[in-house]
């Protein structure tokens, strides 16, 4: 089975929030449906891109296609593995991806801060 290179995705969405933009709140910023693909975008979403995920795939409980199954469990890994090093705790009743999307949209977190935290460097 072929696997997807964390440090690769990292890096992928790092450049995908800082061509996009980093939004907090939504997965996607708000707008026209035909511009889904180009409008910023949160930490999560942008991990979902750069693992080579559509637009707004995370935010499913499940992977959407059978021939994304590879992109979908490196993206789940890397969120277990970012949120770890964020001081995600399994036993406060939220999954990584949800740590993820409030710690993303957690009043005063910063674009560096996002971004320190998918370049390897980053801490709660």
């Amino acid at each position: 089975m072929t696997t997807l290179d964390h440090h690769t995705i990292r890096k992928d969405a790092a450049d995908t929030l800082r061509r996009l933009g980093w939004h907090q709140g939504n997965y996607i910023a708000k707008g026209p449906a035909r511009t889904r693909s180009y409008r910023s975008v949160c930490m999560v979403e942008a991990l979902g891109r750069a693992a080579g995920l559509p637009p707004a795939a995370l935010g499913r409980s499940k992977c959407p296609a059978e021939n994304m199954i590879v992109q979908w469990n490196a993206a789940q890994d890397l969120m277990i593995e970012i949120a770890a090093a964020l001081g995600y705790d399994p036993g406060r009743g939220l999954n990584p991806r949800g740590f993820l999307t409030n710690w993303n949209d957690t009043k005063g977190r910063t674009f560096g801060e996002v971004l320190g935290a998918l370049e390897g460097g980053g801490s709660a």
